[in-house]
């Protein structure tokens, strides 16, 4: 198990404080360390630095700079007294809506998306975060969290009508360990997941259940807004007591793709793989005012439902803005 760092405040000032390390840092595209190096995993970034667990699991604070580029979930190694990225196999990346770019983790095999009747999560939400995801090579469970609130299994159902085909959806509650068994089952066979959502929908509440360590701080529902606040404000990597690893990410309210172009959205829509085995007219349908399509030829024989084709349509016209140049 891995031992739990000393937390340490860290400040902004450039001349390196007592704990941290003096390294340079340097990013590189090698698969594998060197046979001499010795290679180490990013369980937490902080801004000014990031937290390296070594294979020896001794835990070091190595200070950088706010554009080092270093992820949790980045594999590196010490050189020449540099600290060196190894290859990536996977980058889990969202936009803003002012366009700027996020990357939230590196290296993950499975996204988890949390959502819970309480706060609401919106449909558009959890698609985004699919086609994101699918976009990146990384594969998605849907967890359906606070199974004991009333309005639990109403929304359970819709989900399951709308998502099940797609993506596994599961039911949990962190407060019911036997709930429990399947999804921490599920990221131990994967490798390493993230678990996404807005705040509040008990993200860190499982993973402090995942980890059987109650020391993430758990955060109530605003009385105000409905939504959660943060309790979490930083990525951080977590083992889980199944085996493999769960990132832990600050609640976010949208989630849009990056890099996908409008052609790509049905391609990753989720519900859609049945209708596309179909060939529409054209091949670079949009699946919108286009004769002859396929989608809206399912939507019309009611194998989709009319409310997830409004929801790509939402999402085509998203994309549709963010892949339009700016000047």
């Amino acid at each position: 198990m891995t031992p739990r760092a000393q937390q340490v405040k860290l400040q902004e000032p450039q001349p390196p404080a007592a704990g941290f390390s003096n390294l340079s840092l340097k990013n590189e595209n090698l698969e594998s360390a060197p046979a001499h190096a010795t290679e180490g995993l990013v369980v937490a970034h902080h801004g000014v630095a990031v937290k390296v667990q070594w294979q020896a699991e001794n835990i070091e604070m190595v200070r950088v700079s706010r554009k080092s580029g270093f992820l949790v979930g980045d594999r590196v190694y010490q050189e020449d007294n540099k600290l060196k990225r190894l290859q990536r196999k996977t980058e889990l990346k969202r936009a803003t809506t002012a366009g700027h770019t996020l990357s939230l983790a590196a290296n993950i095999d499975l996204v988890g998306i949390v959502v819970a009747p309480k706060p609401e999560t919106k449909p558009t939400f959890v698609d985004q975060v699919i086609i994101a995801s699918q976009a990146a090579g990384i594969s998605n469970l849907l967890i359906v969290n606070k199974s004991d609130l009333p309005d639990f299994e109403p929304m359970i159902l819709e989900l399951q009508r709308h998502y099940q085909d797609t993506i596994p959806v599961i039911a949990t509650c962190a407060h019911d360990p036997s709930s429990l068994e399947s999804l921490g089952q599920t990221i131990a066979h994967y490798g390493c997941g993230v678990f996404v959502g807005t705040s509040g929908v008990g993200k860190s509440s499982l993973v402090n259940a995942l980890k059987q360590d109650h020391s993430l701080e758990v955060g109530a529902l605003s009385e105000a807004s409905g939504f959660g606040k943060h309790t979490t404000t930083t990525a951080t990597l977590h083992p889980l007591r199944q085996g493999g690893e769960i990132v832990d990410t600050p609640g976010v309210r949208e989630f849009i793709p990056v890099a996908i172009r409008p052609q790509e959205v049905a391609q990753y829509f989720p519900g859609f793989a049945e209708a596309l085995k179909e060939d529409c007219r054209f091949n670079d349908c949009l699946h919108r005012k286009e004769p002859q399509c396929a989608v809206k030829a399912a939507v019309t024989s009611g194998h989709i439902d009319p409310s997830r084709y409004e929801s790509y349509l939402s999402m085509l016209e998203q994309t549709e803005k963010q892949t339009q140049p700016q000047w």
